[in-house]
């Protein structure tokens, strides 16, 4: 047996929506680890429907800013890896959403590839072509520009809604007010939209921002359509 570490997308949060190919690395693997940070993985119900648990290494990852508490925490989860690989085994890196969009696997990646270990990855459904699928709405036709955007501060926020594209915000939740003031100023709250927890249980789907709940979730996305073909 040949060592490989995968990255394996495993889509919005609904374990149906797996692709074919990350469901069968994850019955050959011999390790699938879970960077989550908590006792419990919103990853759970995959490990659960595939009865994958025997084989599951869950690995906290602390949710904090601090880049040298990040690099230590994720230096130690490749050193775990790397015994496994180091034996000829396969490792799967199960995360949410794609390997290769706002993901863990990403450290793990570049730290296994400096190692000159073999790294493939499977390719995983985003939470923006899964919220666009449960509003049936567009992400981007014809020449629109489409930008996905970390909703960090009022300034960033501000800053992408200038361009006459359209805007995916990730990480929406706490400034959702802030969202919502500026598309209010702009008026492109009907041409707006959240989704909560897609593909996850809670999923919500809101086409009236002003008037909406706020959300509650970490996993918040919100859609606004504001390119010149609008």
């Amino acid at each position: 047996m040949r060592a490989v570490l995968y990255g394996i997308g495993a889509g919005p949060g609904d374990p149906d929506l797996i692709t074919l190919r990350g469901y069968q690395i994850l019955q050959d693997a011999d390790l699938i680890l879970l960077a989550d940070s908590g006792s419990k993985s919103v990853l759970d119900p995959f490990i659960a429907q595939f009865d994958l648990d025997d084989k599951v290494l869950r690995v906290d990852v602390p949710m904090t800013q601090d880049q040298d508490i990040l690099d230590e925490a994720h230096e130690e989860m490749f050193e775990t890896i790397k015994t496994y690989l180091d034996n000829d085994q396969i490792v799967a890196h199960l995360v949410l959403g794609d390997p290769s969009l706002y993901s863990s696997f990403s450290y793990i990646q570049k730290r296994a590839l400096e190692a000159e270990y073999e790294v493939r990855v499977i390719p995983g459904i985003v939470a923006p072509s899964a919220g666009a699928a449960l509003a049936q709405l567009s992400l981007a036709q014809s020449e629109e520009e489409l930008h996905f955007v970390p909703a960090l501060d009022q300034g960033q926020i501000a800053k992408a809604l200038e361009r006459k594209a359209n805007i995916v915000f990730f990480k929406a939740k706490k400034h959702f007010n802030i969202i919502v003031e500026e598309l209010k100023k702009r008026d492109l709250l009907k041409q707006s939209y959240l989704v909560e927890k897609v593909g996850m249980p809670g999923e919500r789907l809101s086409k009236d921002l002003l008037n909406t709940e706020a959300p509650s979730s970490y996993f918040t996305t919100i859609f606004v359509r504001n390119s010149t073909q609008n």
